[in-house]
């Protein structure tokens, strides 16, 4: 498992992938106010810095990006507290998920499962709507 392997080597986090992730999309707001997608650049490692260099991130459980659903456009908050939906790409704090175990047999359910667990041992998730 990898989360006991983190734990075993002192890695403080460590990113996780779903294996179907193909891309990024940064969306920009122009001078026009109008929303536009970005899929051209390094976007991955874009993303990753920008998720590991927010303040606080320390205090942050489980942190990650959901797939697009087309509404990226329109997402009135860059960040959102506390959403058990499962992602796509996610940031693990090794020491603050230790004790909290994936539920294998759950099937689809289970990244959902651990993010409840989290939840419910006082453990802070942060979903990131944009970059």
């Amino acid at each position: 498992h990898v989360l006991k392997r983190a734990l075993q080597w002192r890695t403080p986090f460590f990113w996780m992938c779903d294996d179907n992730l193909s891309t990024f999309v940064r969306i920009e707001r122009g001078s026009d106010g109008l929303a536009r997608r970005h899929t051209q650049g390094p976007l991955f490692r874009e993303a990753f810095m920008h998720v590991q260099r927010r303040e606080g991130i320390s205090s942050i459980a489980l942190a990650g990006f959901l797939r697009s659903n087309g509404t990226e456009t329109s997402k009135t908050y860059t960040e959102v507290l506390d959403n058990v939906k499962v992602y796509k790409c996610c940031l693990l704090n090794s020491l603050q998920c230790a004790g909290v175990e994936y539920v294998a047999p759950l099937a689809n359910f289970e990244d959902v499962a651990f993010n409840r667990e989290l939840l419910l041992r006082g453990r802070r998730l942060l979903k990131v709507q944009r970059y």
